[in-house]
């Protein structure tokens, strides 16, 4: 089944760009700098069942985080086909690997960090974020949207 995908995505930075990895299943999207607002496009051919997109931030460092200013990635939008569903951010994961800085001082302070973040499309950690969506697409968007019932096979 064809695929046509696009992830919107905003850099946020004042010293160095975020790197990151954008994947759809195992596919490479991109590999690099994020050094503005870029929206990736992939068009490819997936089997019938669940698939993943998944962005990775790799270069944040505590130093990053100083007088408001952040190194981070924010995910605007993932549309399928022209598509802008904006539950799909909704169904999305994020799994951030927190520097022992930020867990200490959280400790500290009483607070307790997820491990997993749901419904996340700031990433301000390194770590992965991931969203699964199935094929056939066009039935995935109707089920996550909500728009009734689908005849089954």
């Amino acid at each position: 089944m064809l695929v046509d995908i696009q992830v919107h995505l905003k850099s946020v930075y004042h010293q160095e760009p975020p790197n990151v990895i954008l994947k759809v299943d195992e596919d490479i999207v991109h590999s690099g700098e994020l050094n503005r607002d870029t929206i990736f496009e992939y068009n490819g051919t997936v089997c019938q069942g669940v698939h993943n997109i998944s962005l990775e931030l790799l270069n944040k460092k505590d130093s990053d985080c100083v007088d408001g200013k952040d190194k981070a990635v924010i995910i605007d939008k993932i549309l399928f086909f022209g598509i802008d569903s904006g539950q799909v951010l909704y169904k999305s994961t994020y799994v951030p690997m927190y520097s022992e800085e930020y867990i200490k001082s959280s400790l500290d302070d009483g607070v307790e960090l997820d491990s997993v973040l749901e419904s996340c499309n700031y990433l301000g950690w390194n770590g992965v974020w991931e969203v699964q969506f199935t094929a056939p697409i066009f039935t995935w968007l109707h089920n996550i949207e909500n728009l009734g019932w689908v005849y089954p096979k």
